[in-house]
């Protein structure tokens, strides 16, 4: 089966009901950062730990830094070090492994495959196995495919993922 949205007219009101509006991270992150004062946020610094401090929360840094937040937002993902921080709960794996790659410069790298997504997505399920190829805005392409793995898969596939070739 083969679906495409490719043809159609991009949709005029984002009010509709089946409207769903995408931005990629990186716009989507320059954006959020364009609306706070420029020191809110600490770069160049790695996380060490947290302390409930008042209403906030103060925040170390390895450098030995640190900085006072009403608010803290982890996005990390699966490996946060904030988790033990807001709940007891440990991460479980779910029996779903998701590998990413990324081809910068898609136009010139993967010219083929860059037409084929047309700014888009492209989805290929099949057999409990899908792969996803996602155009992003600054002309790169994400890849992922996405399989039921037994737990620790990663570790004893066989598979070097330091490999980047």
């Amino acid at each position: 089966m083969h679906y495409t949205e490719q043809n159609q007219t991009p949709l005029q009101d984002l009010d509709k009901t089946h409207a769903r509006p995408e931005i990629d991270r990186g716009p989507l992150r320059d954006l959020l950062i364009a609306s706070l004062y420029d020191t809110t946020i600490v770069w160049n610094s790695n996380f060490l730990e947290l302390h409930k401090e008042g209403k906030g929360w103060n925040l170390i840094f390895e450098n030995e830094t640190t900085a006072y937040a009403d608010i803290v937002i982890a996005a990390d993902g699966a490996n946060t070090k904030v988790r033990k921080y807001i709940t007891n709960t440990s991460r479980i794996y779910s029996g779903v492994t998701i590998i990413e790659g990324n081809i910068y410069n898609a136009v010139s790298n993967a010219p083929n495959l860059w037409k084929l997504t047309n700014g888009g997505k492209v989805f290929a399920h099949w057999n409990g196995k899908t792969i996803v190829l996602s155009a992003k805005g600054e002309g790169s392409l994400s890849f992922y495919t996405i399989t039921r793995e037994p737990d620790l898969w990663v570790k004893s596939s066989g598979i070097d993922f330091t490999d980047k070739a």
